[in-house]
């Protein structure tokens, strides 16, 4: 069995590069196994040989390259899992590497959240759909997996944290490091204000007058991530606590992370370890473990864990912060010697059940036990099963006053001071136009009125179009451009092919012809293209219309012209860059096609359509061009932000294509796309929010954009009635074969 397990690892001062050492020495390693290591923002470490790869936490390519070599090198695969070490907003990036392996994952979760955020419960999730097993390492954090995060029962082995086998003698290790003659208590890992040390502090003036002989050690170095946000402002503040509370001589700090031996030399030398933490939400703790591995009597808070290992007379709890309380407990043991031993002998004989060789061999036999049974799996260890929700205008709805549609979102409730744009209203009537025509709802043709009423409005006297309306009804000066005019005449031209009534149709060609004499100064590409989307919807409802026809005319030998112009060998495309909503232009091309029964034009449609395809469709999922550098003919893909609008262009494209083709690989690459909204998509994580129903503002390279605005949310509710509008087509074409 050749494992690779990716985790931080010493020399980065972590507890789960501790633990991982530890499990690492403790799994029957051989000379093939290896570690894949996290580095943190800004850090080189020097690691041993058998660390063959690392990953920059920051560095999204990172884990791209590293799922390949662990593909190449491993049987199979383990993560140990925590939310900060990896990188992006929660650790996203993590579901970028594990979603690429080919071979089985097992994933040890250290947090288990039983109130996540959002964002932390679907990373959660995915971690454990995509693991055979996941370990936790306390019952309570098995069951919230369970419960909280409904993964099923037969995917989670509880395996308990290890203890270190300890066997030096506590009065020489106390000589050896100063204790000689002192009760030791000991407080030990990282530090933060979730440790709670000063709870132990204040308790200690009342415990020192009876017991003098009592030193209590905290034993570890700030959190780095505190460190670089924070300073020492924690640490100094116990300092001064105790110089307030004059324990000067009964307390002693080691700002030191320490390695494996020394640390098992405090924990020989300890009477009583405390962890005074804050958070009861606590599914594991190494401090805590670790003191089992020496018979030591255990103080606690009563978080999860601690509620777990000190049972059955393990231990005493005292509640968070009570130090009062603590002060008593504490007077109570050092008063009386019996209780202690009685105490550290329940310890001793429930850790020596858990101590790193027996752990140890557990993990072996389960990671062999998944590796064996994932050789007699005929299916793929993992494929994603996604839950299409119905097509919902409910978001849009709240986006949707008496005017019209506010364009932007702060999370899911409308940014009114934004106002109303007219291209996000043009969309909003294309979209519910397209919805009446599918399913013939009449809660629709309000808003259709609503949309179709702004875009009237907002037209002036000479055709054009304001492009903008405030909050407060003050319209800007600014008129529209020829995208914004394209994408007024493709929505008006649909409404006049598909009217829920004739009183639309009527409107909707007053408002379109006036517009049309605006096109014969168009110059924008993706204009351009909107419009001859708008002039082919008309003209399927007006054929005879010769002043339409010519338009549509001319600006399909424009488009053609410019791809002509731009196309060579490699680049099938329309121009120097590939930027927002580029799939109109072969969309477009399509239309026209379709129109004129020119097959020159459906073969450009075709070379644009695949060399989008080439471009985005990577290892099974959809990876949209990004806004931050868009891509030009000599440059190079930006991977984010990645739009929604521009994942429906290429479900409308795709969508066209096998309409007007009748080749089903375009069905399949528009069902593929309609997953990146779902979670098949760089980062794994989904765009659509079940709550609000709408759709968030991008993918972008730490996380998804929270806001949900009118353009995502359209993009979504477009895509998902565009797939519905292909499947009839298929059954239309099956009826025909019939």
């Amino acid at each position: 069995m050749k494992c690779a397990i990716i985790t931080t690892y010493p020399p980065r001062e972590c507890g789960i590069a501790t633990f991982t050492e530890d499990l690492f020495n403790n799994m029957l390693p051989n000379e093939e196994n290896f570690i894949v290591a996290m580095n943190d923002p800004g850090e080189e470490y020097d690691y041993p040989e058998y660390v063959k790869y690392t990953i920059r936490q920051e560095h999204y390519n990172d884990y791209i390259q590293a799922a390949s070599f662990i593909n190449e090198h491993a049987d199979i695969c383990m993560l140990q899992h925590e939310f900060n070490i990896f990188g992006g907003n929660a650790g996203i990036y993590i579901l970028s590497l594990i979603n690429r392996l080919r071979i089985p994952l097992v994933s040890t979760l250290h947090t288990v959240l039983d109130e996540p955020n959002d964002l932390q419960k679907q990373i959660i999730k995915e971690i454990s759909h995509i693991s055979r097993k996941n370990i936790l390492l306390s019952q309570s954090a098995a069951d919230i997996l369970q419960s909280t995060y409904e993964v099923e029962n037969e995917k989670v082995s509880m395996i308990r944290h290890a203890v270190p086998d300890i066997r030096l003698d506590p009065e020489k290790t106390k000589q050896k490091l100063g204790l000689e003659g002192q009760t030791v208590i000991l407080t030990f890992g990282l530090i933060n204000r979730n440790k709670g040390m000063e709870t132990v502090l204040k308790a200690l003036p009342e415990v020192v007058k009876k017991h003098p002989s009592i030193k209590y050690i905290m034993l570890g170095k700030t959190h780095p991530a505190i460190k670089r946000m924070f300073g020492e402002e924690y640490r100094e503040y116990l300092e001064k606590l105790t110089d307030d509370l004059d324990l000067g001589e009964y307390v002693r700090f080691e700002n030191r992370f320490v390695d494996t031996e020394e640390l098992n030399e405090y924990l020989a030398a300890t009477d009583i370890l405390i962890t005074p933490y804050l958070n009861k939400a606590q599914v594991s703790s190494g401090p805590l473990s670790f003191a089992m591995g020496v018979g030591a009597v255990l103080m606690s808070t009563p978080y999860w864990h601690a509620r777990e290992l000190l049972a059955d007379g393990r231990g005493i709890l005292f509640d968070f912060r009570d130090y009062e309380k603590l002060s008593e407990d504490l007077i109570y043991l050092l008063d009386k010697p019996d209780v202690m031993n009685s105490i550290r002998n329940k310890v001793r004989v429930f850790g020596k059940k858990i101590t790193w060789p027996i752990i140890g061999e557990d993990f072996h036999s389960l990671m062999h036990a998944e590796l064996e049974s994932s050789k007699k799996d005929k299916k793929k260890n993992y494929q994603k099963c996604i839950d299409y929700p119905e097509i919902s205008f409910y978001h849009l709805k709240k986006l949707t006053d008496d005017t019209g549609v506010l364009s932007d979102a702060v999370y899911g409730f409308p940014r009114l001071g934004h106002g109303y744009h007219l291209h996000h209203n043009a969309r909003a009537l294309l979209a519910a136009s397209k919805a009446y025509r599918l399913n013939g709802s009449k809660e629709l043709i309000p808003l259709i009125t609503t949309y179709l009423s702004f875009l009237q409005y907002m037209q002036n006297a000479d055709g054009t179009f304001k492009r903008h309306l405030s909050y407060n009804r003050t319209v800007s000066r600014e008129n529209s451009g020829d995208d914004d005019t394209g994408l007024v005449l493709w929505a008006l031209g649909y409404l006049i092919h598909h009217p829920p009534e004739n009183v639309f149709q009527e409107l909707s060609k007053e408002i379109f012809l006036k517009t049309t004499p605006l096109i014969h100064d168009m110059k924008d590409h993706r204009g351009i293209a909107y419009a001859i989307m708008g002039l082919f919807e008309f003209m399927q409802k007006f054929r005879d219309d010769q002043v339409i026809m010519e338009l549509l005319y001319r600006l399909t030998d424009e488009l053609t012209n410019r791809y002509r112009e731009n196309s060579g060998n490699a680049w099938k495309w329309f121009g120097d860059t590939v930027d927002y909503d580029h799939p109109v232009l072969p969309l477009a091309m399509f239309a026209a096609g379709q129109f004129k029964q020119d097959k020159e034009l459906q073969s450009i449609a075709i070379e644009a359509t695949d060399f989008l395809t080439g471009i985005m469709h990577n290892d099974g999922h959809f990876s949209l061009i990004g806004n931050r550098e868009w891509y030009h003919k000599d440059g190079k893909k930006s991977l984010f932000d990645q739009l929604p609008v521009n994942a429906m262009g290429m479900i409308l494209l795709y969508s066209k294509a096998f309409e007007r083709t009748r080749d089903k690989k375009y069905f399949r690459l528009m069902r593929s796309c309609y997953k990146w909204f779902f979670g098949v998509n760089d980062l794994y994580i989904n765009l659509y929010d079940p709550s609000t129903r709408g759709c968030f503002d991008g993918l972008q390279a730490d996380g998804v954009n929270l806001n949900q605005g009118a353009e995502s949310t359209l993009a979504l509710i477009t895509s998902g009635l565009e797939i519905e509008f292909a499947k009839k087509h298929i059954r239309k074409l099956k009826d025909q074969k019939k």
